[in-house]
């Protein structure tokens, strides 16, 4: 997570974030995650709580994945 708000801090295009190992790596997990899927597919947040932000802005999105894959099997990247 460190990794992606370093890129989206320094405006790195979506295209590269969506394709980095961090960005993989988090959405792996969240399919290792997933136990009753309700879908095909899925999406994650990734949220950043700032305890010492003003209350009502201490929850930053950071990153909103794209629509992935549940099951990977025969997907080739």
């Amino acid at each position: 997570m460190q990794q992606l708000t370093v890129m989206r801090d320094n405006y790195a295009g979506l295209d590269w974030i969506f394709k980095s190992l961090p960005y993989e790596l988090v959405a792996d997990t969240c399919r290792g995650l997933i136990q009753d899927a309700v879908g095909p597919q899925f999406q994650y947040l990734l949220m950043n709580y700032v305890p010492s932000a003003p209350e009502g802005e201490r929850m930053q999105p950071i990153l909103v994945s794209q629509w992935l894959a549940v099951n990977t099997e025969g997907v080739r990247g």
